[in-house]
């Protein structure tokens, strides 16, 4: 039996970056061919958590995760980057079941008024700021 497939995890957007090498003597300079790929959903929880300062419920709200799977892709993401530094590693960025955040929306079926979805709300507990129907993920 096989597993069911992972859902998308939500990011804001494609880090400004590919990836880093290390300054100096690191491991890829001395003839290793190693690298560390940090997976998209990882850094935007290491954005989230780290760099922005959420907790943990509010950052798997965002990524539209629950909070323990978002805890094991900080985990991850985290072991990772201590990897690459202490060994002086390359890092890659990119790969990973990932969709974009700014392509959320709700839709009105019956008069399809458009607007942003808030992670972690279902679109069908909003309604349409118009009509007052249920809306729908566009």
């Amino acid at each position: 039996m096989s597993p069911r497939p992972h859902r998308k995890r939500r990011i804001e957007a494609v880090p400004s970056i590919t990836g880093m090498r290390p300054q100096g003597g690191g491991r890829r300079y001395r003839g290793s061919q190693e690298v560390v790929n940090l997976m998209l959903e990882e850094y935007e929880a290491l954005r989230l958590c780290d760099y922005l300062g959420q907790n943990h419920e509010t950052a798997a709200a965002n990524m539209q995760v629950s909070r323990p799977t978002f805890t094991r892709i900080c985990t991850s993401g985290r072991q990772k980057m201590a990897r690459a530094l202490v060994e002086g590693l390359e890092v890659v960025v990119g790969g990973g079941n990932v969709h974009m955040g700014s392509n959320d929306r709700c839709i009105c079926p019956n008069c399809n008024t458009e607007t942003d979805h808030q992670p972690g709300v279902p679109c069908k507990e909003h309604r349409c700021p118009q009509c007052g129907a249920p809306m729908v993920r566009k």
